[in-house]
């Protein structure tokens, strides 16, 4: 079965694609009409709501992923994932109503609508998971990517007439809705809802959501804690430019998380009962740790100049902290390929106790520097928990007895490390060293590919004629 998912998660990926280039033209033409203080304060909108939903937000599309997929147990979750979705959008509305009077009524009243939209988003999402448990992921993504698509194309003429933060707050808003919708018209289950049922099963649901959601606390916190210490240490224009650079960052970033998030778990998953699911992980974990170092350097050249000519002189200062998140994206994608991985096996506790550490590394760094360094000097420190987090989840994993192949992920991205500081190489299009030490890695990375993709093929065969 692993030929099969192997090639439907690759058609899976470059369907993708497109509608990803698509949202990041979209995004460039938003940064280039809108002030970095907009980015600023809706990403502060989302701290907010991503709170929110770990507080309050039990219900998960993963727990039906899991179950038997019945039409009870999708009634219960269902009745789970409109509570969920309710109590939400409450909470939103009661913060803005306490603090209408205040001074910034107007950040509270995005902070209310986009609670809305992820209490739609709760329900969208699991009407949206049949898709996920059959692996139609075709369909999947032609559903959500082009509902992010078309959010992104209508909130760009939005801000053409009117340029200001509301473009952002409606995409958000869009979003939601459109998922809602696609949800509803291909979800084949029946709605029903069973109060009795719920009553003596839900415990389990949102027993399931919680301790899933200690691990996306943690996570949040991780990925959110610099927009606030960026904003408290050096204010909401430089959390804007810091926002846009991770934005950029997440567009090379979301090309293997659009599988590694999307697919690998469900893959996972479906292999699990065949006993095969770590032999596919192997693979999908080195295939990541290929690809993303060789995007990491490159991104490191690259990505400055490129930036500046697509988004223009004013987000100068968001460009120069792209260097110093290149190796966020190769940590990162690690990152995501082993939580996928866990989690596939009710195991979220390895990947809590790995964020964990990865906050308080990053909130260290940051008391050490905040007084000699600059901006970049801070983006630098998030790379730095990353690998942090990265690398103690792989270590935990072995001390857990789960055979996790560090040194065959990890032997030539060290290497190329040792390399660029011992040759005390420079990221610079005028050294010629540099540019063959970006040849020589590009070489070796694809002719590994090929050798491990040909052995998986070759397993797959040998055991299909036994």
């Amino acid at each position: 079965m692993i030929k099969p998912i192997i090639s439907s998660t690759i058609a899976y990926l470059f369907t993708s694609i497109p509608f990803q280039i698509l949202n990041f033209l979209g995004n460039i033409l938003l940064a280039r009409m809108l002030l970095p203080e907009y980015f600023g304060t809706i990403a502060l909108a989302l701290v907010f709501r991503e709170w929110l939903s770990i507080l309050i937000g039990w219900s998960t599309s993963q727990y039906f992923v899991l179950g038997d997929g019945s039409q009870q147990e999708f009634g219960n979750n269902f009745l789970g994932a409109t509570l969920a979705g309710a109590l939400i959008i409450v909470v939103g509305v009661g913060i803005y109503l306490l603090a209408h009077n205040n001074e910034n009524q107007v950040f509270y009243l995005i902070v209310m609508i986009v609670c809305f939209s992820e209490g739609i988003t709760c329900v969208a999402q699991l009407l949206l998971a049949p898709l996920e448990r059959n692996l139609e992921l075709l369909k999947l993504s032609i559903l959500r990517n082009g509902s992010v698509t078309i959010s992104m194309v209508l909130a760009v003429l939005v801000a053409y007439i009117s340029p200001g933060i509301w473009p952002l707050v409606f995409r958000e808003l869009l979003l939601s809705l459109l998922l809602l919708l696609a949800g509803i018209w291909t979800c084949n289950y029946k709605i029903r809802v069973n109060f009795s049922s719920f009553s003596k099963n839900g415990l389990k649901l949102v027993k399931y959501g919680y301790s899933l959601n200690l691990s996306r606390a943690t996570e949040v916190i991780f990925y959110r804690i610099p927009d606030l210490l960026f904003a408290k240490i050096f204010g909401v224009v430089a959390t804007g430019h810091f926002t846009q650079a991770r934005t950029f960052l997440m567009f090379t970033l979301k090309i293997p998380n659009t599988v590694l998030e999307q697919v690998l778990f469900l893959s996972l998953v479906k292999l699990k009962a065949e006993k095969k699911s770590a032999e596919y992980f192997y693979f999908m974990q080195f295939l990541t740790s290929r690809f993303m170092i060789v995007a990491a350097w490159y991104f490191a050249l690259l990505a400055p100049p490129i930036f500046i000519w697509l988004f223009g002189e004013n987000w100068r200062t968001a460009s120069f902290l792209l260097p110093h998140l290149s190796g966020f994206m190769f940590f990162a994608a690690l990152f995501n390929a082993l939580q996928a991985y866990y989690y596939s096996l009710e195991n979220q506790l390895l990947v809590t106790l790995s964020y964990g550490l990865g906050i308080f590394s990053f909130v260290g760094f940051v008391f050490v520097l905040r007084s000699t360094s600059g901006i970049s000097e801070i983006a630098s420190a998030l790379t730095y928990s990353m690998g942090i987090s990265c690398l103690a989840l792989h270590f935990l994993g072995l001390i857990q007895g789960y055979k996790i192949p560090i040194i065959r992920v990890f032997w030539l991205p060290s290497l190329t490390i040792i390399t660029f500081f011992s040759r005390s190489l420079s990221i610079d299009f005028q050294d010629y060293e540099f540019i063959l030490f970006l040849i020589i890695i590009l070489t070796v990375s694809v002719f590994e590919v090929i050798t491990e993709f040909r052995k998986i093929l070759k397993n797959s065969h040998n055991q299909s004629l036994r």
